[in-house]
């Protein structure tokens, strides 16, 4: 039996996420002839004392976040990008939204840093956690980023 000798254990906080121009991807989208899809995206990034828009707005608790992940450790997390799709559904959403992510994920491409999907967003958990009714948008997927320390990575893994 192979013994598995190594883990992400340790991440660092940092703040110069980048993200998407909400306008400038509608533009783009428009010039790709996608068909309009009304998706929103929040930007979540921790503070040291949970994921908020700013420092008072919309705040994902590192309990809950723990309790909804159990994979990943919010503590030393970095951003979470949550996309949120409207009442305009079409046929291309997926493909929209794939697109988005895959961008930010490549936004963000750098030495020692995870972007992980989080396919599992489950709209009435998210909206209980935000203290959202609003029923314009729903919760729909999710984009973890975190830089991984130098000095915490192990790199034999079997």
């Amino acid at each position: 039996m192979a013994t598995i000798h190594g883990m992400i254990t340790n991440f660092e906080n940092i703040s110069n996420i980048a993200t998407l121009d909400t306008i400038q991807v509608k533009k783009v989208l428009n010039l790709m002839r996608i068909l309009p899809t009304d998706i929103n995206i929040i930007y979540f990034k921790n503070n040291g004392n949970g994921f908020y828009v700013d420092n008072d707005q919309h705040r994902l608790s590192y309990e809950w976040l723990q309790l909804e992940y159990p994979f990943w450790d919010p503590i030393n997390g970095s951003a979470i990008t949550l996309f949120e799709v409207g009442k305009n559904i079409n046929s291309n959403i997926i493909e929209t939204i794939s697109f988005l992510s895959q961008l930010l994920c490549l936004k963000n491409s750098n030495i020692n840093f995870i972007n992980r999907p989080v396919k599992q967003v489950l709209p009435l958990h998210w909206r209980k956690e935000l203290h959202s009714n609003d029923s314009t948008y729903t919760p729909f997927y999710a984009l973890i980023s975190t830089k991984v320390s130098k000095t915490n990575f192990n790199e034999k893994l079997y």
